[in-house]
């Protein structure tokens, strides 16, 4: 079974168990050329779920069940999940970032809506709305943003990623569910990492390993 049928494969567990039925979708961005897979559940009001760095859509599945009355898009960021990956430059992320969120809002026909984003996307989040003032109709910002702000250490695992080469690496590497279990645990803590189905650590460290959310 490839890595990406493992994903599915793990989704379409956690999803069944928690009585959520995914809609599951891929939009073709013209500004950026990404590829950005979208998971959408119930009707109503549209929100965007933006999740954090080495997560995914799926992350967000505790929240899902208490979401009703909403039109909910989560997405899978670049290079994470299924989205497909991003050769980001040097000093161009953040202007990557608008274009993409551009993008986002064009594909899924948005008008000003409520986000939602932890971590990597409430910073993804916090750009767009001051390079584009209104299209963000509300943000609720979870987890710092990112490293942005001063004095924010990055710790382990994420400190690892940020080295050349052996970053890639670690994340590329077959890693047994007890060992990620620990590792989400030293990134999220340890009432997260206990809490954590067993399919979403599954989504998450099978995600890990395909080489273009490495690279990205």
């Amino acid at each position: 079974m490839t890595l990406e049928n493992k994903i599915r494969h793990a989704e379409k567990q956690l999803f069944e168990a928690a009585g959520l039925n995914a809609e599951a979708s891929f939009v073709e961005l013209r500004r950026t050329g990404a590829s950005l897979r979208v998971l959408s559940f119930g009707s109503g009001q549209p929100v965007v779920l933006l999740h954090g760095v080495g997560l995914s859509a799926a992350a967000w599945m505790p929240l899902l069940g208490e979401l009703t009355g909403f039109r909910i898009h989560a997405v899978d960021l670049p290079g994470h999940g299924l989205s497909g990956p991003v050769a980001y430059r040097r000093a161009e992320v953040r202007g990557h970032t608008v274009r993409l969120i551009d993008d986002l809002y064009e594909a899924l026909a948005l008008g000003p809506t409520p986000v939602v984003g932890h971590s990597l996307g409430a910073m993804f989040a916090l750009w767009y709305a001051a390079a584009r003032p209104g299209r963000i109709g509300s943000l609720v910002v979870v987890g710092d943003p990112a490293v942005a702000l001063p004095g924010v250490r990055v710790r382990m695992p994420l400190s690892v990623m940020t080295v050349p080469v052996l970053g890639p690496a670690v994340l590329r590497s077959p890693t047994p569910r007890p060992v990620y279990r620990a590792l989400f645990g030293m990134g999220l803590g340890r009432a997260a990492a206990a809490a954590a189905p067993s399919e979403l650590l599954d989504v998450l460290r099978f995600a890990a390993r395909r080489s273009g959310n490495a690279r990205t």
